[in-house]
This record gives structure tokens, sequence and C-alpha cells, in this order.
């Protein structure tokens, strides 16, 4: 996350924060889990791209819009928990594929968009061992979560060939379980 804006409200034991995020992407691909497989059919195949890298469609995501909805407790004066509830509406995937045989630009582009929810257990090592900090206080946390993210579609286009070609195909999920750290993009194996 590269900015946000929270507003946070709290009583005594109970904190409920709203956020407002802006993110940058980082490189992405998108590559065949098995480039052999006949069902589903492999999208990409098995071997090295124009570029020497696997068979695929390598970008990034652009920025992007994320909303966070949290909801703690603190439960002792060391331990407090917290849900959180993220989404990221209309992110879109920007790249080139790497087929072998098509001289020039492979434009790859699809619309994503993804919902996660984590839980978060926090230590408070400050008050646990009472360590004097006037502008720190550490704390160690994990969290573990689950996250569904949806590509609408991927959109593969060839230009430069001589009749120019373009192909769509249909929308697709994947669901992840995982550790995620806290403000991470959770890292899904691509939708077949």
């Amino acid at each position: 996350t590269l900015a946000s804006f929270s507003v946070y409200a709290h009583n005594d034991s109970l904190f409920v924060q709203l956020s407002l995020g802006f993110e940058k992407s980082e490189e992405n691909s998108f590559y065949d889990k098995n480039c052999l497989s006949s069902s589903p059919a492999a999208l990409y195949g098995c071997g090295v791209g124009v570029d020497g890298r696997q068979l695929g469609a390598y970008g990034d995501f652009r920025d992007s819009v994320s909303y966070e909805v949290s909801i703690g407790k603190q439960h002792s004066s060391v331990f407090s928990y917290a849900a959180v509830l993220s989404h990221k509406p209309n992110f879109q995937f920007s790249g080139s594929a790497n087929f072998v045989g098509v001289s020039g630009d492979q434009p790859v582009s699809g619309d994503v968009s993804q919902t996660s929810f984590t839980i978060f257990g926090f230590f408070d090592m400050a008050e646990a061992f009472d360590l004097k900090m006037k502008s720190m206080s550490p704390y160690l946390g994990v969290g573990a979560g689950i996250a569904h993210t949806e590509l609408s579609s991927l959109n593969f286009s060839f230009p430069s060939l001589a009749q120019p070609s373009y192909s769509n195909l249909p929308a697709g999920k994947s669901h992840c379980r995982q550790r995620l750290r806290q403000h991470r993009s959770p890292r899904c194996n691509p939708p077949r």
C-alpha cells in the first residue's frame, strides 16, 4: 500500500477502522501450472518464450484502490486481535505474452477483483516486557486468511500478424488459503 486514509473509532477494548488505500503492483505472471495438461487444455504450453522465460504472460496489475474494514478487540494488556475485510475492485492486468513464432508486441490485458478476510493476533512486547519507549511500541503479529480473486477475462492481441488476431478467455476464479502479511496482496496460482 503506497498511501492510505483511515477513520478510527474505539472504546476501552474495541476498535473499528475504515481505510481507503492506494496500492502499487509488482510484476506478476500467468503461466500453465501443468503445461502438458489436456483437461483443461494448457493455455501457453511448455517451453521457453521469445524473451527466454517460461511461456506465459508477464506484466503487472497497475495501481489500484483498496477498501478495508477492521474490527478488533484488546483482549488483555498484551494481547489483541483483529478481523479485516478488504476489497480491491477493478484493478487491471497489463502485460505481454511471449509466444514463439510471433514477432512484435503480444499485449495481454484483463480485469481483476479481489476480496479477502484475515484474522490477526498481536502481542505487545513493550507492555509485556515493560520496555520504556517514547515513540515506538514493538509488537509481534501473526495472521491467517482467505482470498477470493476473480479474473473477468484475459484478452490477447497479436497486432503484428498479417491478419491481426485477438483472443478472449472467459472468467476464472481462484481461492487462496495462506498466511498473509498485513497490507500485502495474496499471491495465488493464476486462474485457468
